[in-house]
Parts: structure tokens; sequence; C-alpha cells
């Protein structure tokens, strides 16, 4: 292994570009310097395209290389290389010392603006039965609680003290995405989730979530679900449809896409703090804006079920963060978190009737966790939770849990880069709407990973 600082330098008077690579270890061998004078051939390119270009991203194609001095390269400290750009798009890199003379060369490359592919988007959970062969361990200390609030508490008492310990619940709820944020907090603790109602001595080894049921064992894992873009939907004329949450970035994007669409629909987007539409609205239809705390109910039923006929659907985006360590998060901070979230989807369940669809705004913190958002973890995990009761009710209920959204949504810029380090991409918006408008008349499944 070794690292190498590049420079890449400008040289006005011919044209050409400059790079130079400083190894720190001079006995790696030349071969296994190629990976570096790749990425140099690539940033001296580079200076060729535009900045637009190079914030698109580059891919390198028939890149071949030869050595020529192999055995000097390997002594060198400094290698220093040169870009000549050929008419027909290629170019060459030479590698040389102080000297000048030419050590290896990269030949035949060729530097474009890299066409990114669509990504795959849809997933969904799915308990897959553990092999009969597994090993299993003896059950350490297992525990259950009533609430998250108590599970919050000993989680709290005990967090100065490495943990072994089994939680045991009933069935997938609110405590299910808290205590995957608990695993990325503590991360000396063995913590362990067993959703079951049955007795158990002993658990498989080397799985944190887990499932018995029927005599069986189950682990959860996150698998691709079929996209399917021949689903239109479909918006009944001069009906109904509420977007919660509706001035935030999520649902503004969801809005302009269903005015754009549908033109003979009444949207009325739901807002705990302003009455109207931002200044830089631009489209000609003005959708209907109601100022009301989704989690009030009689406010919620006055404002808007009271004054609006015949709703057909809901789009609950609503949601505020109040983060923070598991150390330090009170009661209240909890609650901040739940109110419009969980209480608002319950009070909206609870007024509306004969709907076409419901989608809930859930969050990627539900299904792995989320350093420092044990709260919204939490109550994204219970609106899961819901959606799923509800879907098991014949009803169209679907929580949606939402990855960061390029541009907006409680995703800045530092959260889409601790998401991208995760190995999560960031969603393009025209990409997610279209995701949600074909699920909304296409409800497969009680949760969907987006």
């Amino acid at each position: 292994e070794f690292t190498a600082l590049e420079r890449v330098n400008l040289d006005d008077d011919d044209g050409t570009s400059y790079g130079e690579i400083q190894y720190d270890n001079t006995e790696t061998p030349a071969y296994l310097r190629t990976c570096a004078w790749l990425d140099v051939a690539s940033h001296t390119s580079m200076t060729k395209l535009s900045l637009e270009q190079r914030k698109q991203g580059l891919y390198a194609d028939k890149v071949g290389t030869y050595f020529i001095n192999s055995s000097s390269v390997k002594c060198m400290d400094k290698v220093y290389s040169k870009h000549i750009q050929k008419e027909n798009g290629e170019y060459d890199l030479y590698m040389y010392d102080k000297s000048g003379t030419i050590l290896a060369a990269v030949y035949g490359g060729k530097i474009g603006v890299m066409k990114k592919p669509k990504q795959h988007i849809l997933y969904k959970d799915e308990w897959i039965p553990i092999a009969d062969s597994i090993t299993m361990v003896p059950l350490p200390s297992i525990k259950t609680f009533k609430d998250i609030q108590s599970l919050h508490n000993f989680i709290q008492l005990e967090s100065k003290k490495r943990q072994e310990v089994v939680i045991n619940i009933e069935s997938e709820n609110e405590m299910t995405g808290y205590l995957r944020t608990v695993r990325m907090e503590y991360t000396d603790w063995d913590i362990k989730t067993v959703i079951t109602k049955d007795e158990i001595k002993e658990i498989p080894k080397d799985e944190n979530e887990l499932m018995y049921k029927d005599g069986k064992w189950y682990t959860r894992r996150l698998i691709k679900e079929q996209e399917n873009k021949d689903i239109q939907t479909e918006l009944k004329e001069q009906c109904t449809y509420l977007i919660t949450g509706g001035l935030g970035y999520v649902g503004m994007e969801i809005t302009k896409r269903l005015i754009s669409e549908f033109k003979h629909i009444n949207i009325v987007l739901l807002s705990s703090s302003r009455d109207k539409l931002p200044d830089d609205w631009n489209l000609e239809t003005q959708p209907d804006v109601v100022q009301c705390d989704v989690s009030n109910y009689e406010e919620l039923k006055a404002q808007l079920f009271d004054k609006y006929d015949n709703i057909k659907g809901i789009v609950h985006c609503a949601g505020v963060l109040k983060d923070g360590t598991i150390e330090t998060l009170t009661k209240k901070d909890f609650e901040t978190v739940y109110k419009p979230k969980v209480m608002g989807a319950h009070n909206l369940d609870k007024l509306s009737d004969n709907l076409d669809f419901f989608v809930m705004c859930s969050s990627i913190a539900a299904g792995f966790g989320s350093a420092g958002q044990s709260n919204y973890s939490a109550a994204n995990s219970e609106l899961d939770a819901f959606a799923t009761e509800r879907f098991i009710e014949g009803l169209p209920y679907v929580s949606i849990r939402w990855g960061p959204w390029i541009g907006g949504g409680m995703a800045m810029d530092e959260t889409l880069k601790r998401a991208s380090r995760q190995g999560i991409l960031g969603l393009e918006a025209n990409q997610a709407v279209d995701t949600v408008l074909s699920i909304m008349h296409n409800i497969k499944e009680p949760v969907y990973t987006i």
C-alpha cells in the first residue's frame, strides 16, 4: 500500500498539462503505481474540459500502459507526467524523471463526460429464513419494554456500561428504528432485537435483527422491488388531494408535478408555519394553502376537513427534527418529533374516509438508524408500523422511507455526504417523484425504501 501526492500544472506556452506524482514509499514496484499514473492522467486531462463538464464526472476508456525503465521508476521519489492531447480526442501521457528521461507511458487514453446511469431506487424489507445449520448461542440477558420512553430511559441509564442484551418486542414498531440508532451510537454494545411472542432459550449468532415465528428463525434484508413504469397515476377530477408539510422541499416537488399533469383537481397544502405560497412560485395554477397544526385534531378538523369535501388522497410530508445524542435527548425532544409525523398521521386517518391512497413520508433513518436522530428513527418506524397495520386491514396506506433528496428536504449537504459514505446516493427529485406517483395507485407493500 502507498499514498501519492499529485499536482497538476498548466503550461500556457504549448497548451499541454503537466502532472507530478510524489510517493511516500520509494520501494513500491512500478507496476503497483499504475493506478496513480492513471489517476494523474485523468486529472491532467480534466484541464481540457469545461468546469461544467468536470462537475458531471469522467470516465477513462481504452487506456494502456507500458514501462520503459521500471527499475528507475522504483527508485524515484518524484515522477513527472506530460499530457499531450491528440486531434482524435485521445491523449498520451509520458512519465519522466527530472532529467527528462522517459520512464513509462499511458497511451491511447480517452476522457469524456460520464453518463450517469439511472439508479434503481425502489426497495423493500423482507424477512428471510436462516439456515438450520446456523450456529446458535445461549441467550444473554433479555429485556422487554412497554414503550419507547422506558427503552430510552434504560439505554440512557446504562450508557456508560458495555451491554450484551437482547431486546424482545412482539412486532415491528417504534423501538426497531430506535434500536438501529442505538447500535450506531454504541458500537461497543452487543444489542440484538428479537421479534417474537414465543419463549426462546438460544439465538442465531452474528445477526442483530431476528424474528422467531412458527419454530423458525428469520433475519431482515433489504431487497430490490421491481419498479412498474407502466402504471399510470389517475387522480379524479373535481376531487381534493392533501399534502401536509406541503411548503417543504419534498411537498413542493410533488405538488408541482401534480399540478403540471392533472389540470382539474384541487390541491391543498397544509403548513404549520405559513398560509401562502413562497414568493418564487412560478406556476399559473396556485394550490390552496392552509396554516394548521396537523397534530391538533380539533384544529385540523375545523381548518381542513370541515371546509373541503371529497378528499381522495393524502401525502403526509409533515415533520420536524430535534437532533441530539441518545444521552442528551429528553422526553420533550421525542414529543417534538412525534407530534407532526405520528400524531398527525393518526389524526388524518381518523378524519378521512374512502381514500384512494394515503402516502406517508418516512425516512431511511427508520430502516438503518441515524446517529444523533434516535427520536426521528423511532418516529418514522412508528409511521411504518401504522401503515403496515392499516395495509393489512385492506386500506391503501403506504409508508415510504425516503433517502436524502438532492436539493432540499431534511437532508442538507452534510447529510448527503454522510449518506454517500454509507453507499447511499442522493435522490434526484424527478426520479423520486416518478416513483412515488407510480406507487400511489399500485400499493403492493406497506413500506418501501427509496
